[in-house]
């Protein structure tokens, strides 16, 4: 009873995820609004400008950036620690305002890597 989105709203959302329209950080705003104001999730994303970037050349455009500007982040994963590449991964998501594919941008650094 004290709920007042709609089902579909929420069906409309989760399909969203599974087709990659959104990621999982980007989902979870978007809940927020559709909790709070029972938006149409597809239109909001449309209109905040919320579609996760595959975009593989502007992702290797960003990602170049972060690996010049966190040289030892990029000395610390060469060397063998693993959790270097999450703080990269982080810094990455960071600069396209979450809105990257998590898993290309971990692909694409460790092939830049």
């Amino acid at each position: 009873e004290e709920i007042h989105f709609s089902p579909k709203h929420l069906a409309e959302l989760i399909k969203l995820v599974d087709a990659g329209t959104i990621n999982r950080t980007v989902a979870k705003t978007v809940f927020e609004e559709i909790f709070a104001n029972d938006v149409d999730p597809e239109q909001y994303v449309e209109e905040m400008g919320l579609r996760t970037v595959s975009d593989e050349g502007m992702l290797r455009r960003v990602i170049a950036g972060v690996i010049e500007d966190t040289p030892q982040a990029v000395s610390d994963y060469r060397g063998g620690k693993e959790k270097a590449l999450g703080a990269l991964v982080g810094r990455t998501m960071k600069a396209m305002e979450g809105k990257a594919d998590p898993a290309l941008v971990d692909k694409i650094l460790k092939e830049m890597l």
